[in-house]
């Protein structure tokens, strides 16, 4: 006959034991059968797996770069902050490439503008709206038919990653310009506004990144 076991031994197996629920047992499924021996790490790990989830968008924004959208010409209390007519919303700091730069923002119409490594780039160009115009900068005048249009009423994500040699300009992802040229000396900061809409600005995200490899 076996020797019988360490009673620390036991004890473990009759929690286990204990955690089956007979009463709703379905011989079509697996009884509900504790994962742990301790049955009280059970209760533990939906708690630290809901705190995973919940931190997620924390997560996210700290791999897109720092937050500016507080640190403007203008401590608005809001956010969104509401730009209406010319108003204009700048970063307080400015930066030098390589740099990745993320905003997230919506117009009511026409007209949102966007500056960093050109004066303005405009989506929703209210003369012609297909067209994504660049005005100023290296890539001066290079404007892209067929890549200005952004619905109205609803934010878009723009990311504009600029390098010592190139700048491309994506909106949801979707690559919208690219260049390639001098940007070394640029030193500015980040600018949203309009023109004679109403734009709405969630986020200005900045972030430092590598040059590409030669």
């Amino acid at each position: 006959m076996n020797d019988p076991a360490p009673p620390r031994i036991e004890k473990m197996r009759k929690n286990r034991y204990e955690s089956v629920n007979y009463s709703a047992y379905n011989p079509k499924r697996m009884p509900l059968i504790s994962t742990h021996p301790f049955p009280s790490m059970n209760r533990l790990f939906p708690g630290l797996f809901a705190l995973f989830i919940a931190t997620l968008p924390l997560l996210r924004g700290a791999d897109l770069g720092v937050e500016h959208i507080g640190k403007t010409n203008e401590q608005y209390k809001a956010v969104p902050v509401t730009l209406k007519g010319t108003e204009k919303l700048t970063t307080q700091a400015t930066f030098r490439p390589p740099v990745q730069i993320t905003i997230t923002a919506k117009t009511d119409s026409t007209d949102l503008r966007v500056g960093y490594a050109a004066d303005q780039v405009i989506f929703n160009w209210r003369d012609v709206p297909h067209q994504l115009r660049v005005d100023g900068g290296p890539a001066n005048g290079q404007h892209k038919t067929g890549k200005g249009i952004i619905p109205a009423n609803k934010y878009v994500i723009i990311r504009w990653v600029v390098t010592s040699t190139s700048q491309a300009i994506y909106v949801n992802e979707e690559l919208r310009f690219e260049h390639s040229g001098d940007y070394s000396a640029i030193n500015s900061p980040v600018s949203v506004f309009s023109d004679s809409s109403k734009v709405s600005v969630k986020s200005i995200l900045v972030q430092e990144i590598k040059e590409p490899a030669k």
